[in-house]
């Protein structure tokens, strides 16, 4: 029979094993889960969303990201989460602050990329997600981190408008994932035309207008739309842009440009 003490001791060094597994998977560029605990990243993660946590070089670590920090100066803790607010180059040195967005002042410790065990890429919660690597997201990050530096007040009060933001952007997220897979052929034909209607495209967008087509979608109905949206010449021309890595059926073009003429 196992007495309190021994029982607290061998939960303890249940934590320190889990700790070391996770951090010797970051180092082999594994990801890794974890739920959150705590208010100090609040609205934007709160106590019971799961992490995605992936291992992160110097150069891939941005102004907003959240970053996950090694705690090994405190007994018994794994590391925490909060966002980078600013970066710093000195003597060759890259010195990275940090700071909870619910905290009203002050800086965390500065910290090196010795520190830092990875950044948060993913973040699940009520089976909704933020893909953080989205360019939106990134931007919303960004815009969060520089009020967090510069207005901590501000961005404390209006904690509670943002919350709303992200629920709202992950409800969204919500319905577009049930549209899509209740009719997956049509989400591709209206996202698809969403995205030749831009008159300009990054490479990003052109990978993903290659999957959509790869995929599958409704061609005529896609058609329609651009035709009845006012949107045909930039259509083609973007599909024009992209025939030589997806296969585009000949009456689709021929189409299109005879209706843009």
């Amino acid at each position: 029979m196992e007495t309190k003490d021994n029982l607290l001791e061998t939960e303890a060094e249940n934590k320190e094993l889990v700790r070391h597994l996770h951090l010797s998977l970051l180092r082999e560029g594994k990801d890794i889960i974890v739920s959150a605990i705590g208010m100090s990243m609040y609205p934007f993660v709160k106590t019971g969303d799961r992490l995605k946590i992936a291992s992160a070089s110097e150069n891939e670590i941005k102004i907003g990201d959240l970053i996950a920090v090694d705690r090994k100066d405190k007994e018994g803790a794994w590391f925490f989460v909060h966002r980078v607010v600013k970066i710093v180059r000195h003597n060759l040195k890259t010195i990275y602050f940090t700071k909870g967005d619910f905290h009203k002042k002050g800086l965390d410790n500065p910290i090196t990329i010795e520190s830092i065990v990875g950044k948060v890429i993913h973040i699940q919660r009520r089976r909704l997600e933020m893909k953080l690597e989205l360019p939106s997201w990134r931007r919303f990050n960004k815009v969060i981190a520089k009020m967090s530096l510069e207005y901590p007040r501000l961005l404390h009060f209006l904690l509670r408008y943002i919350n709303l933001i992200i629920e709202w952007r992950l409800f969204l997220f919500k319905v577009k994932n049930r549209f899509k897979k209740r009719n997956p052929l049509l989400y591709n034909t209206e996202k698809l035309l969403l995205i030749c209607s831009r008159r300009s495209l990054n490479e990003g967008l052109k990978n993903k207008a290659v999957d959509l087509i790869n995929e599958g979608l409704y061609w005529e109905h896609f058609c329609g739309l651009a035709m009845r949206g006012g949107v045909t010449a930039l259509v083609y021309n973007t599909l024009k842009l992209i025939a030589s890595d997806v296969a585009i059926p000949r009456y689709v073009l021929d189409r299109l440009k005879s209706a843009k003429s």
